[in-house]
């Protein structure tokens, strides 16, 4: 079998290009060109050179994973805080993450050539995907709260998150809007009474909502906030597993004016 050199290098050369940048991009941290491609470059020669030395299993492993940790450095620049050395501990630990899996789907289906580049296209768009859902996991963890409804002697422990759209009120009171199993701990506790309701505009049109006056604590870092008046209102679109409960901007508006 002929090994023609410049493709082996050009081979290697793009797919630690591609491991650098999604490691980066996972990391969020600073791109630079310069660096990319000099640490590719690093990353390709060193393929070349790799086959022609003999080392044994654990020394092999070894260097191996020392020229990871290189080419990652050299992709991130200067580790210049602590700060730095988290976010290129980090970066290291998803590029020797990507790297196996990438070499091992490759391994396990047996393929070669053109396919190489398919399977990294694949798994470029697959990481960009993954870390872009998990950041934006990530940011609207920031604004779910652990809160408790207080409404007709029962108590109900949600999570809410904070809805920074959500201006409705009904007679001067903030209306936070509910998923319907939470809605149904409401009626169950109802006794056939007759409720307030109100007309909210939404994007399909208006509507007519039932309302439910309770109370609201809503815990925070500082300690439990609480909300001794509010109007709770059923929205049937809401069927996230993270969050039960929408609040009401005002609420924290109000808050901070105090």
């Amino acid at each position: 079998m002929v090994v023609y050199i410049e493709y082996a290098f050009a081979e290697n050369f793009l797919i630690d290009l591609v491991l650098s940048y999604l490691s980066l991009k996972a990391s969020k941290s600073k791109i630079r060109i310069k660096n990319l491609l000099f640490s590719a470059f690093i990353g390709g020669a060193f393929a070349l050179v790799f086959p022609l030395l003999t080392l044994p299993e654990f020394l092999a492993f070894l260097l191996k994973f020392s020229v990871g940790l290189l080419l990652c450095l050299l992709a991130f620049g200067r580790v210049k805080s602590k700060k730095d050395g988290g976010r290129y501990a980090f970066t290291a630990v998803c590029f020797f993450c990507l790297t196996a899996l990438f070499g091992g789907a490759l391994i396990g289906v047996g393929v070669s050539g053109a396919f190489v580049w398919l399977g990294l296209a694949f798994l470029s768009v697959f990481a960009l995907g993954f870390v872009k859902k998990l950041y934006e996991k990530r940011a609207r963890a920031k604004f779910i709260y652990d809160c408790t409804i207080a409404y007709k002697q029962r108590e109900i422990g949600v999570s809410a998150f904070y809805d920074s759209g959500n201006f409705a009120l009904y007679n001067g009171v903030p209306v936070c809007f509910v998923s319907p199993v939470i809605a149904f701990e409401f009626y169950e506790a109802d006794g056939g009474e007759t409720h307030a309701e109100t007309t909210i505009k939404t994007m399909s049109g208006e509507k007519k909502v039932r309302l439910f006056k309770g109370a609201l604590e809503i815990k925070e870092k500082a300690g439990v906030f609480e909300v001794r008046e509010v109007y709770f209102a059923v929205s049937p679109n809401m069927l996230s597993r993270e969050y039960e409960l929408l609040l009401n901007s005002r609420i924290f508006e109000e808050r901070t004016r105090l």
